[in-house]
């Protein structure tokens, strides 16, 4: 009986991989082909599954799974940008770099705010800081 199970259990699970591979190609195939994202039922009816079982596949995907298959459209991103940034819409651009392309901002601090070097607080007092609460009333209640 457990042997039936467990054979039950990897027949589903095979079908669950071979119908998410199914799934991701198909995705990403009229993603490239038609250059906007395709519905479900496109999806769907495109590789002969459900609706249901492609919203479910669709649900687990992960952004890894499909940077590969964007990460091409950085150069049409990259000259939208010169358009779009004198218009306020860098916000997009940084986006897309951070997500397709890990992009990250980073700044350097000296570790001092005003004349506090922050390495002589306590952790109860950098605790507080970082949960929003101002640093001058931290500082002026020493006692934590």
């Amino acid at each position: 009986m457990k042997q039936k199970k467990s054979q039950q259990k990897t027949s589903e699970r095979t079908d669950w991989l071979r119908n998410h591979e199914l799934v991701m190609a198909t995705y990403l195939r009229l993603y490239q082909s038609r250059k906007k994202l395709p519905t479900q039922e496109q999806v769907a009816l495109a590789c002969g599954l459900s609706r249901d079982t492609v919203m479910k596949h669709l649900r687990s995907v992960k952004l890894a799974d499909v940077i590969p298959a964007v990460q091409s459209e950085t150069a049409a991103v990259l000259r939208a940008l010169t358009k779009t940034a004198k218009a306020g819409k860098a916000q997009e651009v940084k986006l897309w770099m951070q997500l397709v392309h890990n992009f990250e901002e980073r700044v350097k601090h000296s570790g001092y705010v005003g004349q506090v070097d922050l390495k002589d607080l306590t952790k109860e007092q950098l605790r507080r800081i970082s949960s929003g609460e101002d640093i001058a009333n931290v500082l002026a209640n020493q006692n934590g």
